[in-house]
This record gives C-alpha cells, sequence and structure tokens, in this order.
C-alpha cells in the first residue's frame, strides 16, 4: 500500500508542480499585474501620470509625508483604508505644499483640498465615506486639471 502511495506520489507531484508554475506564468503576463507605483488620473483633457508611494498600514498612514524636504512634481502617497469612512488628514511635520484628493471606493474624486498649508494641524475632511487618498504636491505637474469628478486607476482600485 505504501509503495503504491509512494509511485502516484512521483508521478503527480511533478505534474502539479508544472500546473502550478503554468498557472503563475500566465497570471504574470496577463492584465492582473500591478505596479503599486504607477497611478493615473484621468481629467477631461488628458491623463496625468504619478509615482506613488502606497500607505496601507496604520503606521504609512499616520507617518504620510511627514518629514519630507522636497517632492518631485510627478510623485505622490496613496492612503488606503481598510473601509469607507470620512477620512480626517493634517499637515503637521510636512513642509510640501500639497494637494490633498478624497477618492471613493470607485476610484471617483470626491473632494480636492488644494494648496493645504505645510505644517498645519488643521484637520481637512472629506465629505463623505472615502476608501482613499491622494496627496501630490501643489503646483505640480498640471495639478490644476485636476478636478471633483475625474478618476483614479490604481491597481488597489477596482474601477476597471
Amino acid at each position: 500500500m505504501i509503495w503504491y502511495f509512494v509511485s502516484l506520489l512521483k508521478f503527480a507531484l511533478p505534474v502539479f508542480s508544472g500546473l502550478f508554475l503554468y498557472g503563475n506564468i500566465l497570471n504574470a503576463s496577463d492584465d492582473s499585474f500591478c505596479d503599486p507605483e504607477n497611478l493615473e488620473i484621468v481629467t477631461t483633457n488628458k491623463l496625468l501620470l504619478y509615482k506613488v508611494e502606497v500607505a496601507d498600514t496604520v503606521y504609512t498612514r499616520q507617518k504620510g509625508l511627514m518629514n519630507r524636504k522636497h517632492l518631485p512634481s510627478n510623485r505622490g502617497m496613496l492612503f488606503i483604508f481598510d473601509r469607507l469612512h470620512y477620512a480626517k488628514m493634517w499637515m503637521k511635520n510636512t513642509s510640501v505644499v500639497l494637494d490633498i484628493i478624497f477618492v471613493n471606493e470607485l476610484g471617483i474624486i470626491t473632494k480636492i483640498i488644494r494648496e493645504a498649508e505645510p505644517f498645519s494641524l488643521k484637520i481637512h475632511s472629506s465629505n463623505r465615506p472615502v476608501k482613499f487618498v491622494l496627496e501630490v504636491p501643489s503646483f505640480g505637474k498640471n495639478s490644476n486639471l485636476i478636478n471633483v469628478g475625474n478618476s483614479i486607476s490604481h491597481c488597489y482600485i477596482e474601477n476597471k
């Protein structure tokens, strides 16, 4: 009986390993590949491309962009929350002038705080429950084209 099990295992292991590897190769080459650095904002006139850091833990969301001396115009941070909620953001220890963009679970921009004052303890709240907040430099890469109602495309936002 043990001999039968061992021969079955000798046959089954390579077959299932091959299927597993083949499945992973297929998944790596299809459209589901996620590069969390890439974010697109679809405006009326233009597609804006940003490289973002993802803040998806309590620690990274609390730290945010604090203590940064400079943020290139095509960079930003995408805050991802576990659930829909009224987001509250501030600029404590943040020296870069930022636009704070509140985004619902579908990737639609619901509110924008433009030119948030550096180092301010003022609380900026979303006007409705959101799942994401995007911070990008004010005066940055076509930031004046970004408006409420525009959409954001990112592999962690299910709006495709």
